[in-house]
């Protein structure tokens, strides 16, 4: 008896579809007619998470990952192709956009902030002698790093040699708030 079991595959992606069946050609008494896209060939079981191809007249296992969602940064991309999503620079868990650094902080950070790097005592010594300011620190609740008294703070640190960069006041900021979190 003949084995009439074929092994079928996508026409596009070579990817395992199942048995089929081959048949009697009428037109040739013991000949039979192949489906297309299948072969003679088993595929043999495939391991979790991969499917069986047929390609170049042999069946290998491919990473299947259709039907699962991936990540393009941030932005969910279906899967619908074979191989690794990797390669395709798609990721498992979304990739976020770094949050942007604080424009702000508790007087009670930046309190803290300035003692961590020695200039407390010089910070409250302006304060005490600048009513304004004093005033301004007194009434504030929360400290933008744009805040006329952050400005001025900043401008009497350097007056006195202690020069503050952008990048230095946007860390004090930031480190205020990892004091008070």
């Amino acid at each position: 008896m003949t084995d009439l079991t074929r092994y079928a595959y996508d026409a596009r992606s070579g990817a395992y579809v199942g048995e089929v069946e081959a048949h009697d050609d009428p037109m040739n008494p013991g000949s039979y007619l192949e489906p297309a896209f299948s072969t003679t060939v088993a595929p043999g079981a495939a391991p979790a998470g991969q499917v069986a191809v047929f390609a170049a007249g042999a069946w290998a296992f491919v990473a299947d990952h259709r039907g699962e969602t991936w990540f393009k940064s941030a932005e969910p991309v279906l899967v619908d192709f074979l191989g690794d999503p990797a390669a395709q620079d798609l990721t498992a868990e979304p990739v976020l956009p770094p949050a942007p650094p604080p424009s702000s902080c508790s007087k009670l950070g930046l309190k803290r902030a300035f003692t961590e790097r020695g200039l407390w005592p010089t910070v409250r010594a302006m304060l005490a002698s600048d009513a304004d300011m004093q005033e301004d620190w007194d009434l504030a609740v929360e400290l933008r790093i744009t805040d006329p008294i952050v400005k001025k703070a900043v401008a009497g640190l350097a007056q006195l040699g202690i020069p503050l960069s952008d990048a230095d006041v946007q860390n004090l900021v930031t480190r205020a708030n990892e004091l008070v979190a």
